[in-house]
């Protein structure tokens, strides 16, 4: 391929403006930048669509002929677009007041989209708002992480207790659940240690320390937990008092789900007892289905002679 050399005269004012028009500008360098990394959506005041990127034609489905020229509405769910926060949204961008947040899109084919972003008006040399571009980001799987997540504590509020601490053991939160087996209200106990609900003695033992240094290292404690209520009634809890990890990966608070067993624990303890009755007075032997013996108390080996 043959060169082509010019011999530039940089005292030529054509030559100064060319010089200069080779070197793209701070601004041009970070919207490219952000094109790259984020979708880009141009509207008019009306909420005409004027222009979009690659990447948030992708987001949607659309090829950018199917979407300018059309109203932002049509990427709103059709129950939101007559709705008065819809319309305050507009008004106030066509005020020069950026919105930004999560918003909820609906891309080609009725296809739903989840963006975090901002809405953004951009001014002419009086200040005076010309038209709006929105940045957004797409968060549409941490949005359906974070429903199916509200979802499961949902069901686990209506089903079993939770209270929730600090790593140090204070109270910060409790559901009904666990208020209604304690007979505590919440401003009874929030702000309060844990140790409100065992025996004073327990609580003075090196273990119990232990159990909150343990949480407070990451580590999980399940099992079955005495508990002391309201006015120092005995429960019985079956359960885990998990340590809820930060963005670093570092323990930041305990959430303990629980499920009240006292009426299990007292009946259980009701049978034990019926049963070493029973093996006290009475000789008892214990068979599989085809016959073979698997166990004996004392009296029946007795009178046995085995």
């Amino acid at each position: 391929m043959n060169s082509v050399h010019f011999q530039i005269n940089r005292n030529s004012p054509f030559e100064r403006i060319r010089a200069v028009s080779l070197f793209r500008s701070e601004p041009e360098s970070i919207l490219e930048a952000v094109d790259r990394s984020q979708g880009r959506i141009e509207f008019a005041l009306d909420g005409t669509v004027t222009n979009a990127n690659a990447n948030l034609l992708g987001l949607l489905g659309y090829t950018l002929d199917e979407l300018r020229g059309r109203p932002h509405a049509v990427l709103v769910p059709s129950d939101e677009r007559q709705s008065a926060p819809y319309k305050a949204v507009w008004d106030a961008l066509r005020r020069g007041e950026f919105q930004a947040g999560e918003f909820r899109w609906v891309g080609k084919n009725d296809r739903s989209v989840c963006v975090q972003g901002a809405y953004n008006p951009i001014l002419d040399r009086r200040g005076r708002p010309y038209k709006v571009v929105t940045f957004a980001t797409d968060v549409t799987e941490r949005s359906r992480r974070n429903e199916r997540n509200e979802g499961h504590l949902t069901t686990i509020n209506r089903s079993q207790a939770m209270i929730h601490f600090d790593l140090d053991g204070t109270i910060t939160d409790a559901n009904e659940n666990f208020l209604r087996i304690t007979g505590y209200r919440l401003d009874e106990i929030r702000g309060r240690h844990h140790s409100l609900f065992v025996d004073p003695e327990d609580a003075r033992r090196p273990a119990y320390a232990d159990f909150w240094k343990s949480l407070a290292a990451g580590n999980e404690q399940a099992g079955d937990f005495g508990c002391l209520g309201k006015g120092g009634r005995e429960i019985r809890m079956q359960g885990a008092y998990s340590p809820t990890l930060d963005a670093s990966g570092r323990p930041s608070k305990v959430v303990a789900i629980v499920t009240d067993v006292t009426e299990q624990t007292q009946r259980t303890i009701a049978y034990e007892g019926q049963v070493a009755a029973i093996n006290r007075s009475q000789a008892v032997i214990h068979f599989k289905l085809d016959g073979t013996i698997t166990d004996a108390n004392e009296n029946f080996l007795e009178v046995m002679g085995y």
